[in-house]
């Protein structure tokens, strides 16, 4: 993040205030209610049950796992996940847990205390703003974190951006997960009163290109909720220049907390319409991918779904299918995440290939084996949306590319007299599929 240069000084001594705030008071933390808790609950997650997939998933060679609470109270969450892994079985005992709490409070008790398989930290007066700095003033010199958690604290730092930008940055690669609530930030000129501050956190995210889901969530004092993943080696990307700070009155701050006294402007950050409809709050948006493993893997609410958001950017492959680019089309087909993606009606790729009667890109998406079974807003599977248009070549291409065959489909294909296409040994599953002898084969897709 650049900082323009007129605003380096100013900036930084809002953050050594704050700071010095907290580091000089009483050594205990004061947050009343929002004071920690054993368990978060961010986006509905069981953090405990999270750490041990992760843990699970970790490469053999890799002994050491890192978990990190910011802002952490008086260290209920980071105790209660010591308790949980050194009494759970079915935690891997191959692995060591650290368990770091960090707050801005000083602390005075002992700051580490070895316990049977986890390591605890209970760090105080530490400024959250220079995290990397300070991690390595306290021994943790180059680790690299698999979970990190933060409730209630984010949204009180002056640079709550590129504080979470930090952050995310030294999440392990290939896996590592940072769970948090939304914070405050304005574009230039902007007032805090006007800003939707869950769209203005999925703006920022999207342009700052990682993996991510985010759900609004306005109860228990949080301000939404959001998980990142990071996927790869990419850091974080944050493109936007400080431009300003506006001082903040207790009559000016917005309802949910906000305890810094002062809020940050940027510019450089791209406005998008993000969402087709009011957000939903049992919908997750952003990475379908992130939202299948995390549903797949039982840690998130069975009510909670997933749904795309409108930004065209989000749907490339799509629109190289709307323009019939077929070149573009065979850059994306590689990519599994592309294939499976869906656009804000719920289409996938062979959705639209039938829709827009674009053959030759259906040909190249069946060779690539991309799903058949998904269904659009309006229930259709691609199947069935051909046989509504009548699109006798696409019929006979998902056949001979494999879809499965309902009931109710077959009744129709022999209506449309395309019943030598269903010719071979059919035998209904106990779902009210049908096994085609032609889907078996996969005839001409090899």
């Amino acid at each position: 993040m650049a900082v323009a240069p007129r605003m380096r000084d100013c900036l930084k001594e809002c953050i050594d205030k704050t700071y010095e705030k907290l580091a000089k008071s009483e050594p205990i933390s004061g947050w009343t209610l929002y004071n920690g808790r054993e368990k978060y609950l961010i986006c509905g997650i069981d953090e405990h049950i999270l750490i041990q997939a992760l843990a699970k998933g970790a490469p053999l060679e890799q002994r050491d796992i890192y978990v990190l609470d910011i802002g952490a109270g008086d260290f209920q969450w980071c105790k209660a996940l010591v308790k949980f892994i050194n009494r759970n079985e079915a935690f891997p005992i191959t692995k060591r847990v650290h368990v770091i709490g960090v707050r801005g409070e000083p602390y005075e008790g002992v700051q580490v205390v070895e316990k049977e398989r986890c390591i605890l930290y209970r760090i105080g007066a530490l400024k959250v703003e220079d995290i990397t700095t300070e991690l390595i003033r306290n021994g943790l010199e180059g680790i690299h974190l698999d979970l990190v958690v933060s409730r209630w604290a984010i949204r009180h730092l002056v640079n709550p951006v590129e504080t979470v930008k930090a952050v995310f940055d030294l999440l392990r690669p290939r896996g590592g997960v940072f769970l948090f609530d939304g914070f405050f930030f304005l574009k230039p000129r902007e007032k805090l009163n006007k800003v939707n501050v869950y769209q203005r956190m999925v703006q920022l995210l999207l342009q700052s290109k990682v993996d991510f889901l985010a759900r609004k969530f306005r109860e228990d004092s949080s301000v939404d909720h959001f998980i990142l993943q990071r996927s790869d080696e990419r850091t974080f990307k944050l493109d936007l220049v400080c431009e300003g700070i506006t001082r903040l009155d207790d009559s000016s701050k917005p309802k949910g907390g906000l305890d810094s006294k002062v809020v940050v402007h940027f510019s450089g950050l791209k406005e998008r319409k993000c969402f087709s409809e009011v957000e939903l709050p049992h919908i997750f948006y952003g990475n379908r991918a992130l939202h299948d493993w995390l549903k797949a893997a039982h840690l998130i609410p069975s009510h909670l779904d997933w749904g795309p958001l409108k930004c065209k950017d989000q749907f490339p492959l799509h629109e190289a299918i709307l323009k019939n680019q077929i070149d573009r089309v065979a850059t994306y087909v590689g990519r599994d995440a592309d294939l499976k993606r869906v656009d804000r009606r719920f289409n996938t790729a062979v959705h639209i290939a039938i829709e827009k009667n674009r053959l030759q890109i259906l040909e190249l998406l069946l060779r690539a084996r991309v799903p058949l079974e998904g269904k659009n807003s309006k229930w259709e599977t691609p199947l069935e949306l051909a046989i509504f248009q009548e699109n006798f070549r696409a019929i006979e291409l998902l056949i001979e590319g494999g879809v499965a065959i309902s009931e109710n489909e077959a009744k129709q294909l022999k209506k449309l007299k395309l019943s030598h296409l269903l010719t071979g040994s059919l035998e209904a599953d106990g779902s009210g599929r049908v096994e085609d002898s032609i889907k078996k084969r996969r005839r001409g897709w090899v």
